[in-house]
């Protein structure tokens, strides 16, 4: 049996009072990150074991971690790719420069890396705006690198030329 109090009830239209509902959710949940689903099976385990954890801090509240864990996310894809250079931020030049990231996606996913220095350096937490828009940054970073690569070879295999 539940039990509770009148500041668990509210009034509806009618002025009749009705219970309210919280509904906790577990694990927790953030909108409008974690659309791979199915999808993270083509990323490379690292990175998707970096991933898993990253949307698990920022569906958590862990705002530092979320921050740290993007940037160690973006550069297991740095590293993945070969991209050369001694920072991160030499990478991310790099992968540009070789057309494995646009320009402006480069210069997006330099705004991303500053978030985790920031986390991990000056120990700061970012808005969860900030949070969940990087975090939508980097998903669709691995479904234009690694997924939708392997999706288009699923669904119109090399015929041979003629």
């Amino acid at each position: 049996m539940a039990s509770g109090d009148s500041e668990d009830c509210d009034y509806d239209d009618d002025g009749q009072l009705q219970p309210s509902v919280i509904e906790n959710l577990f694990p927790p949940r953030m909108e409008g990150v974690g659309r791979l689903g199915l999808d993270l099976w083509w990323l490379p385990p690292s990175l998707k074991a970096i991933y898993d954890e990253s949307l698990k801090a920022l569906s958590g509240g862990l705002p530092v971690l979320a921050a740290i864990g993007m940037r160690a996310l973006l550069e297991g894809v740095c590293k993945e790719k070969q991209a050369e250079g001694k920072t991160l931020h030499l990478q991310i030049e790099d992968l540009a420069s070789r057309g494995i990231l646009n320009p402006q996606n480069a210069k997006i996913l330099h705004k991303v890396r500053a978030l985790g220095n920031e986390a991990a350096h000056e120990l700061t937490a970012q808005k969860a705006s900030q949070l969940g828009l990087a975090m939508n940054i980097l998903e669709h970073l691995l479904k234009d690198v690694y997924i939708n690569p392997r999706l288009y070879e699923q669904e119109f295999p090399a015929t041979p030329t003629p």
